[in-house]
């Protein structure tokens, strides 16, 4: 009952997040709601909902150790990738003003992008997303405004990942790397030169190059 009350509780706290929380108060927020739902999650699909909820409602207000928990979060729940990747996907969709969403989002995207045009998953209605689909989702994301250098570095990263993951995109998105290798960025700049390399150089050894992240199991985590 205990847990039970505590989960209701949570259920709560995105409520008040979404609502009409003050700002000066989501950043502590949506920190207590991601750890309180890991602690009592009954479900993984619980917590994802859950976490997905709070990068759409108060996303622009999670700290950067929200991000790499989630995405933890994320890689520890092999069950759950093709969910999840659908969900993001169609989230950033949607709304790419979320630095923190469209970050795991894209994270999320270069990892499992294969599952995510595969077919459909269990979201609710039946959707088929192409290839083409998603990389226009992420060029709009890298090439606009709106979104900071940090997520650009996340998205740039997972176009670089799909080019191995998907079957007909791969000169579209070598050209969009490209794209960077003279940008002002110098993190971006740096990072888009290392993949024109491998794609001029070391084409043989990309897909070994960007595997999926292997999953950590938990006991390993605190080993």
């Amino acid at each position: 009952k205990q847990w039970y009350q505590r989960r209701v509780r949570v259920g709560e706290l995105v409520k008040f997040l979404s609502d009409n929380a003050p700002p000066e108060l989501k950043s502590r927020l949506t920190s207590t709601i991601i750890i309180s739902a890991d602690k009592y999650a009954p479900s993984k699909r619980w917590y994802m909902d859950t976490v997905l909820k709070v990068l759409i409602h108060g996303g622009q207000y999670c700290r950067d150790d929200v991000v790499n928990s989630i995405t933890q979060s994320i890689s520890e729940s092999p069950e759950m990738y093709a969910f999840i990747v659908q969900k993001l996907f169609l989230a950033v969709k949607e709304d790419i003003g979320q630095q923190p969403l469209v970050q795991v989002a894209t994270w999320a995207i270069g990892e499992y992008g294969d599952l995510l045009v595969a077919g459909p998953c269990d979201i609710g209605e039946p959707i088929e997303i192409s290839e083409t689909e998603v990389v226009d989702v992420l060029e709009h994301i890298i090439t606009g405004s709106l979104c900071s250098s940090t997520t650009k570095y996340f998205t740039l990263n997972a176009l670089m990942k799909l080019s191995t993951r998907f079957k007909t995109e791969s000169d579209r998105i070598q050209k969009v790397v490209g794209y960077f290798t003279i940008n002002t960025n110098v993190e971006l700049q740096q990072r888009s030169v290392e993949y024109k390399t491998i794609f001029k150089r070391y084409d043989t050894m990309r897909t070994a190059l960007m595997e999926r992240m292997p999953v950590t199991a938990q006991n390993e985590k605190c080993n």
